[in-house]
């Protein structure tokens, strides 16, 4: 068994954490540098070790219980040891996660028993594993890959995260590029009991939609506020200005206990997009905030710097062509003092309900009902009225309907029609570079899944799966920025919290036909100018994708030029470059790239896989 070598320097900086058992076989563990920070055990050996800023982490006693908060939130000792105060059972730290605001891993004890949770969203990953028939825990699975001296990356686990545009939602959820190491389901918490068996027990379940818009709203107001006070009380902060109805509402709130708020406003290559007039006027209502306005020649293209591959992560990253941009963002935002970057991501996700919704709704209104919001919404979307009815009443479970699906992944893509848009998620496609090789390891993993949904309905699964998709991705793209600049990317949109407010708002009222998300809408009335909340239209950046991709014809080159993708047998080389750095298959949606982009850059970056993998 190895210890923590090479924790160390590049590869491990940022913030990470391990929880170890209270065992003499683990006290001798070796640790190397990169250990900054350790909290004991009462045996006086390491229970807590790795690296955080001090204000990330709150550790209180209360009589036999111990309490540890990592992350944002906003609990003073005193607050959680009330809390804790009278536990005498692992279950009931449920109470300590419905009562502070935030975004955080918590880590308790009472009674020999430890508890260790992290976030619903996926944003506070956990995994686990079995080092010397001990349980140990961290937050990011290539540590504990690292402890356990494991290397090797399965072929067949690789192929899996070729799909586009995503990942099913239980695959999504395990550590499959790490042998041995498994993952705690966003929705339970790990229990190491006395005799130190481990055992995840369930601690979430998707609110019933009982709450009105008008109730829902003043609840996301509240929590909001709490969420961007546990970010930004007494501290230096940049928030996101889009003028948008996410990341506007984040830098208003984000004002009012921020020492000093930076906003930072993005350009487009698009002159249609109008994010820049927005957030000019949103600006003006924020007199005391330092106003960046980076246009397009102030930040790195989409695709820039694909082939440098900086620092290491413990997944692919699906944000790889935006990598150096968010990098220089977090540059220039670190250089004025910011310590986190407050980003609107995750209101698209929680904020509205997903269309499949309209599928869970058809089976509970009436039938006139059911058909006027169908035509409205067939209308808007300009689908064929026949296809969308077709799609609305089809009743096919989960399991079924993933395995019509894994039997479908080389069919053409229709990502935007109604059976996409209708389903349990976006049906998933295999890009046509990759080999049959692939194709088949990718449907024989979507066969051998479990045929259980993430929540009894489809718009709840698709809300589900979109939370932790995008998750996913906020959370590398925070351990990314962190490690490289010091500078940490916060979410409070997919913050607990505030997920269980908006999924607890009856979906018909989040999609009205007549508005533009109007939960927001009502909850920041009198938070932000009226003028902001009339907004109706939202900025994408497709010709900056685009146009990145042409300048930055030579940097995908670098990477495709002899795929490591290639030498395992899961793509055709010389089609994936075409497809690259040439004319890009028709049909096929150029975020196809990205999963690829992901995979083959997340390989090279691990230093000596390559010759392990198999």
């Amino acid at each position: 068994m190895t210890g923590f070598t090479g924790i160390s320097g590049k590869e491990w900086s940022g913030d990470w954490f391990v929880v170890l058992p209270d065992a003499d076989r683990g006290a001798g563990w070796g640790f190397a540098g990169g250990v900054s920070d350790q909290i004991a055990h009462p045996s006086g050996r390491p229970w807590i070790i790795g690296h955080w800023p001090p204000a990330r982490l709150l550790a209180v006693q209360a009589g036999p219980v111990r309490v540890v908060l990592i992350g944002c939130h906003d609990a003073s000792a005193g607050q959680l040891a009330a809390l804790a105060n009278g536990i005498d059972s692992i279950d009931e730290f449920d109470r300590i996660g419905a009562a502070v605001s935030g975004s955080f891993h918590l880590i308790a004890a009472v009674g020999g028993e430890v508890r260790v949770q992290g976030s619903v969203s996926g944003v506070r990953r956990l995994f686990h594993r079995r080092v010397a028939d001990l349980p140990v825990v961290s937050d990011r699975a290539d540590v504990l890959a690292a402890i356990a001296g494991v290397a090797s990356v399965p072929t067949e686990k690789l192929a899996v995260r070729l799909l586009y545009p995503s990942i099913p939602t239980a695959l999504l959820d395990r550590p499959d590029l790490w042998p041995g190491v498994r993952a705690v389901p966003p929705d339970s918490y790990l229990r190491i009991d006395a005799h130190r068996a481990t055992r995840c027990v369930r601690r979430w379940s998707p609110p019933d939609p009982t709450l009105s818009l008008a109730e829902g709203a003043k609840l996301l107001r509240e929590e909001l506020a709490h969420a961007l006070d546990a970010r930004t009380r007494g501290g230096v902060v940049a928030t996101d200005l889009s003028g948008g109805l996410d990341s506007t509402p984040l830098s208003f709130l984000a004002a009012k206990t921020a020492d000093r708020l930076i906003t930072v406003t993005m350009g487009a290559e698009s002159p249609d997009h109008d994010d820049a007039h927005w957030a000019s006027a949103a600006a003006a209502a924020l007199p005391t905030a330092d106003h960046l306005v980076l246009d397009t020649d102030s930040l790195p293209d989409m695709f820039a710097g694909v082939d440098d591959l900086g620092c290491r992560l413990d997944e692919p990253m699906l944000w790889t062509r935006t990598r150096q941009r968010n990098l220089a963002i977090a540059r220039i935002c670190a250089d004025r003092g910011a310590s986190i970057r407050i980003t609107g991501h995750g209101g698209d996700e929680v904020i509205h309900a997903p269309l499949a919704h309209l599928h869970t709704l058809a089976r509970k209104l009436g039938r006139s009902q059911a058909r006027r919001r169908l035509r409205v919404c067939a209308a808007r979307y300009r689908w064929n009225a026949t296809d969308a009815a077709r799609a609305i009443k089809d009743s096919r479970p989960y399991g079924q309907w993933l395995a019509d699906t894994a039997r479908m992944l080389t069919q053409p893509p229709d990502l935007g029609g109604p059976e996409a848009m209708f389903g349990w998620s976006t049906p998933m496609r295999m890009p046509p570079w990759v080999s049959p090789t692939a194709v088949d390891a990718a449907r024989g993993a979507l066969q051998q899944l479990s045929h259980e949904a993430v929540a009894p309905d489809r718009g709840g699964h698709m809300a589900i799966h979109q939370v932790r998709q995008l998750g996913s991705s906020v959370r590398l793209a925070s351990q990314l920025c962190g490690a490289e600049t010091g500078l940490r990317i916060e979410a409070p949109f997919l913050d607990d919290r505030v997920l269980d407010i908006c999924l607890a708002v009856d979906p018909a009222e989040r999609n009205r036909a007549d508005a533009y998300k109007p939960l927001m809408v009502e909850a920041m009335n009198g938070v932000v100018p009226p003028e902001i909340l009339r907004r109706t239209t939202k900025g994408e950046f497709s010709a900056d994708v685009h146009g990145g991709r042409r300048r930055q014809r030579a940097a995908l080159a670098a990477v495709f030029e002899a795929p490591l993708l290639a030498d395992l047998g899961l793509v055709d080389g010389d089609a994936l470059r075409r497809a690259a750095t040439g004319l890009f298959p028709p049909h096929v949606p150029l975020f196809a790239l990205d999963s690829t982009l992901a995979v083959e850059t997340w390989l090279r970056s691990r230093s000596g896989v390559p010759d392990a993998v198999g």
